[in-house]
């Protein structure tokens, strides 16, 4: 077959979406590089792109195609070797030095992935993505000025880009520039409104701007629930921020929030480095018997606690969380449920010796309907403190945790008929290098 018609036919194959015919076409002609190619562009199937770098060994079209391919298959290193190719014959091609630079980022391969984006930046200084990519390198390495440049510079390129203006804001909350970072969140928010991350984090940045100005954080709050009064997160920050019960232990909240935080969620705990399940272990060097572990997140409680004499089942309302908890291993049965809704099927207790709660009542205000239902097992779980200054039983931070006062759970406790019960004080973990002051409590009903 000519190799000029096998051509035509694949380009109007392949910019009519003809699939079907681009597949015989490329089928009929294994030498045909076009076809092979543009089979495999539209196909996504690998074997057309190999049978075009089989075709053409060096030809960068072909083997930039084939990179991509096995990078979405997570084959870095054939990717980066067919990257590495390229580079070979176009020494300033620059999409496999972004490729290279990508791959070396996603892999934390950190000075390697710098390298390759300095490259890019002397074949050109128009391509936002690797401003935004490099940002993101000095962001996680702190080097907080000069990824603020970078991500400044990808503004300017890409204005449009809501992951982009996203990125600078973050940096500048970090600053404590705080309402500079919000217009820019908003401005995310706005393009891409069904981006979850982008809400979570304009209520963290209200929330840290209301230790400096609370009347604009209300205000700007106020504003954002009129736009948008059935968002979760405008909802819950106003009534952290005011000082109301209006959107009180809400499970939608919660699973949204946390199906966020899942992927990020062991680090961030290890940078506040936490201490309940530690106090707890200490308290308890022979655990053994059902355990059930309520709002167990990623598993971390099963992970440090479980021996041969314990098995674990664990409740959260993420779907997220409990993937990762899937991966571990460790649990005999994973349920996604709000743990208030699980424990109020009185049948979903009857197997366990244990139940525990480990940093999840911070979540919850008002803890009647969940201990009332709790009644008759032996519980641990821990609260954070109030300040001595406030008089009610719990109220809602700024950053939408809330805060128990001790002698109110105790009494609550003892209202609901619960025994042998024992409170233990601690510093639940470091935020913004200070302790945060909780009590770990213990029942038997």
């Amino acid at each position: 077959m000519d190799a000029g018609y096998t051509d035509a036919r694949a380009y109007l194959c392949f910019y009519t979406n003809d699939k079907e015919s681009l597949i015989k076409t490329a089928d009929e002609d294994y030498s045909n590089f076009t076809a092979q190619l543009l089979c495999g562009k539209l196909t996504l199937e690998e074997k057309y792109l190999q049978r075009a770098v089989d075709c053409a060994p060096y030809n960068p079209l072909g083997l930039a195609e084939l990179a991509k391919c096995k990078r979405n298959r997570r084959l870095y290193e054939e990717a980066l070797k067919l990257y590495h190719k390229i580079l070979y014959v176009e020494e300033n091609n620059l999409e496999a030095v972004l490729g290279i630079a990508d791959m070396e980022l996603e892999l934390g391969h950190d000075d390697k992935a710098e390298t390759y984006y300095q490259k890019s930046f002397e074949i050109t200084r128009e391509c936002a993505g690797a401003y935004l990519n490099y940002g993101i390198l000095l962001y996680r390495q702190h080097r907080l000025a000069e990824a603020l440049n970078m991500y400044r510079q990808a503004v300017i390129l890409a204005p449009d880009i809501p992951e982009i203006s996203y990125n600078l804001a973050l940096v500048l909350k970090e600053t404590g520039e705080y309402e500079e970072a919000l217009g820019l969140m908003f401005n995310a928010h706005l393009k891409n409104p069904q981006k979850e991350e982008f809400t979570v984090n304009l209520a963290e940045t209200l929330a840290e701007l209301f230790e400096t100005n609370a009347e604009l954080a209300l205000k700007i709050a106020q504003n954002w629930q009129k736009n948008e009064p059935d968002n979760v997160f405008s909802k819950r920050i106003l009534a952290g921020l005011s000082g109301t019960r209006e959107f009180e232990d809400n499970p939608q909240y919660a699973e949204q929030l946390f199906d966020v935080f899942a992927e990020t969620y062991e680090d961030t705990l290890a940078k506040l480095n936490p201490k309940i399940i530690t106090e707890f272990k200490r308290l308890n060097p022979k655990l053994c018997g059902h355990v059930l572990d309520l709002g167990c997140g990623t598993g971390l409680a099963a992970e440090y606690l479980k021996n041969g004499n314990t098995t674990f089942d664990g409740v959260d309302v993420s779907a997220k969380m409990l993937d990762i908890a899937k991966e571990k291993n460790l649990y005999q049965t994973l349920i996604k449920a709000d743990i208030c809704d699980f424990v109020a099927q009185k049948k979903n207790l009857k197997t366990y010796d244990l139940v525990v709660a480990f940093d999840v009542f911070c979540y919850i205000g008002n803890l009647r309907p969940i201990l009332i239902n709790l009644k008759g097992k032996k519980i641990w779980f821990s609260t954070e403190n109030m300040p001595d200054d406030r008089r009610e039983a719990y109220f809602m931070t700024p950053c939408g945790r809330y805060k128990h006062k001790k002698e109110s759970v105790i009494r609550l406790l003892q209202e609901l008929g619960f025994k042998q019960i024992k409170s233990y004080d601690f510093v639940l973990r470091q935020e913004k290098n200070e302790d945060v002051n909780g009590t770990l409590f213990t029942a038997e009903g």
